[in-house]
């Protein structure tokens, strides 16, 4: 209960609302089936990508809207193919609704979807795909973003 007088912060406000948005999200991935077979973690991105730099992984990031047809066919004719799902299973995949996470889209470069980005761990864009985004295409990117070594192994300058 709030006390007379007392006011919300707005970044405190905010970070409910998305925080409530990445719940929605879990729920709506949770009933619609968004690409079984992928190990989507339905954390806020802030924690999934921390989790990814604690552990060395890079962080698969989809942005989607939860009535576009052409999420739904990349959904369902790239992410639900088994070489795609094999090809994610080292990184951390967060999927995320472009409308609630826009400003998390434009940071990344995202300004279409379906669209996908790889992070590294210090949350670099090492890769990133929107609009008509084929199997063959995608495949080739991820393997080559999970050919790069580490960004610790990195010469300076170099990544």
């Amino acid at each position: 209960m709030r006390r007379r007088g007392s006011e919300v912060h707005p970044a405190a406000a905010a970070a409910l609302v998305r925080r409530a948005a990445a719940c929605c999200c879990a729920l709506l991935l949770g009933a619609s089936g968004c690409a079984p077979g992928i190990n989507w973690r339905l954390d806020p991105y802030d924690r999934v990508q921390a989790d990814a730099a604690r552990d060395g992984k890079l962080t698969f990031v989809y942005f989607r809207e939860w009535a576009d047809p052409d999420c739904t066919e990349f959904e369902e004719f790239v992410l639900k193919d088994p070489a795609v799902r094999k090809a994610t299973t080292a990184l951390y995949c967060v999927p995320l609704s472009y409308h609630w996470d826009q400003p998390l889209a434009e940071k990344l470069g995202v300004s279409d979807v379906p669209a996908v980005a790889v992070l590294d761990t210090d949350g670099r864009v090492l890769m990133r795909l929107s609009g008509k985004i084929s199997k063959d295409l995608l495949l080739q990117e991820l393997a080559r973003v999970q050919r790069r070594p580490p960004a610790s192994q990195t010469a300076p300058g170099t990544g």
